[in-house]
């Protein structure tokens, strides 16, 4: 993977073009970029192998901190769930050794009327509908996998000032994650 990482940013070069920068700054610029996008990856394979591999049983939000990586586009998880934050939400579980799941589900709810959302998972376009209860076959070719990645995509967070200029909470939430399951 991180071979990928590093080849996909040095071909990026061809795409730069001349930016009135040197050749050789263009190069450092990309190497540095490489060093950057291999480190984050470093760095969730190693908090995703600190993690538990994920019970098959639902797991409301309150209980997934053990199981769960919050990578990016969330609030803090609370009692009733956890809140996407932007267009973009993004999550890995570790799974069992050898253990090769089917499907997921996920529940929630959503803030200023439901919308369909984008379930990304491990790179692959699985669904674009309204996640209040929905289960979705997982892509095949997971055998071996450490960890899923799952990523939510939004077309209108709003935050609730926005809807009501009372409300102090400037936070751009949809999506309400309550409960999520891997088996």
């Amino acid at each position: 993977m991180r071979t990928l990482v590093l080849l996909a940013l040095l071909c990026s070069s061809v795409v730069l073009g001349d930016t009135g920068n040197p050749v050789a700054q263009q190069k450092q610029e990309l190497a540095k970029m490489a060093r950057e996008a291999a480190q984050k990856l470093e760095e969730h394979g190693n908090y995703v192998a600190l993690l538990q591999p994920i019970p098959q049983q639902n797991l409301r939000a309150s209980e997934i901190e053990p199981y769960v990586l919050m990578d990016s586009g969330w609030s803090a998880i609370t009692e009733n769930g956890v809140w996407t934050m932007g267009k973009r939400s993004s999550i890995y579980i570790r799974l069992d050794e050898g253990e090769t799941p089917g499907q997921l589900r996920i529940q929630g709810a959503y803030f200023n009327g439901e919308e369909p959302t984008r379930l990304f998972v491990n790179g692959q376009l699985l669904s674009e509908t309204p996640l209040l209860d929905h289960t979705v076959e997982l892509p095949p070719g997971l055998e071996g996998s450490p960890s899923l990645h799952i990523e939510l995509q939004h077309m209108n967070p709003m935050s609730p000032h926005d809807v009501n200029p009372k409300n102090r909470d400037i936070r751009k939430i949809k999506f309400k994650l309550e409960q999520i399951r891997v088996w």
